[in-house]
């Protein structure tokens, strides 16, 4: 029992009453953020495998995602994507909104975070890294 207390104790994080309100109008700006986008576009490359649960867009950014995060070849983009559809389908409603609300804001953050003119799927591989490591940190 002592062990638990202190792994919970490791993880409290005192937030004053300032910084609680900044972290969680900075989280309702970016969702209300997410919901203004776009949730899909026709210039996505069609697909030749049936999707279960992701659009073409969405299939297109989990991908390169998936890619620049595990340092997969483009040639594995494919099979990862078509795992992460299978595993979303099987999720909850909730859940499932909230990847797709993700998803969008990954696919078009650009343009506000970064100030790039193109979205997410449209950068080199070497801004791809970037723009996800900005995310990170």
């Amino acid at each position: 029992m002592r062990d638990r207390a202190t792994a919970l104790g490791a993880l409290r994080i005192d937030l004053s009453r300032r910084e609680l309100l900044r972290t969680g109008v900075g989280g309702a700006l970016l969702v209300a953020f997410g919901a203004l986008l776009p949730s899909g576009c026709q210039t996505y490359s069609p697909i030749a495998r049936p999707l279960k649960f992701l659009s073409r867009m969405e299939f297109a950014v989990v991908t390169r995602a998936a890619v620049r995060i595990l340092g997969l070849p483009d040639e594995r983009g494919d099979e990862i994507g078509g795992f992460i559809d299978e595993l979303l389908a099987d999720l909850p409603p909730s859940t499932q909104n909230q990847a797709r609300l993700m998803l969008r804001v990954v696919e078009h953050g650009t343009h506000l975070f970064d100030l790039k003119p193109k979205r997410f799927t449209r950068l080199s591989p070497g801004e791809q890294d970037a723009y996800l490591r900005g995310w990170m940190e």
